[in-house]
């Protein structure tokens, strides 16, 4: 039997849609607000705030995606995998990891998946420059 994720909500969809939504409205803001920079810097202010507004609501949206959605270990891992078209991912050490199994707790398994993302992200950087 799976283990359950702690973070699971089962409203993380509702959670999702309404910080979508305003983080949909800070980004219209926000270009609305760039395009007025050229007028003059006393906008400068109202657009970096708009910017943090949207940083926030997409953090949230960003965290229903990643964590709230899943009961358990096992439906991140799952969704991790097919996210990225894998069927294992490798740690920073090279060990390929196929199953929840590996991990005792949901954060060991979102933590792991945190580094393969940084890990992929600063190869291909490293295959970019």
């Amino acid at each position: 039997m799976s283990r359950a994720n702690p973070y699971y909500s089962p409203k993380w969809e509702e959670i999702y849609n309404l910080h979508e939504e305003q983080r949909d409205l800070c980004d219209k803001r926000s270009d609305e607000l760039a395009m007025m920079l050229s007028e003059g810097e006393q906008y400068k202010s109202d657009y970096q705030a708009t910017r943090e507004c949207f940083d926030f609501h997409h953090k949230i949206c960003l965290y229903c995606l990643e964590t709230m959605q899943h009961p358990t270990i096992d439906a991140f891992w799952n969704w991790a995998k097919t996210f990225f078209g894998k069927d294992s991912l490798t740690s920073a050490d090279g060990r390929e990891v196929s199953s929840s199994e590996e991990f005792e707790t949901f954060a060991q398994a979102k933590s792991f998946v945190e580094n393969y993302v940084r890990m992929r992200n600063s190869s291909a950087a490293k295959i970019a420059a």
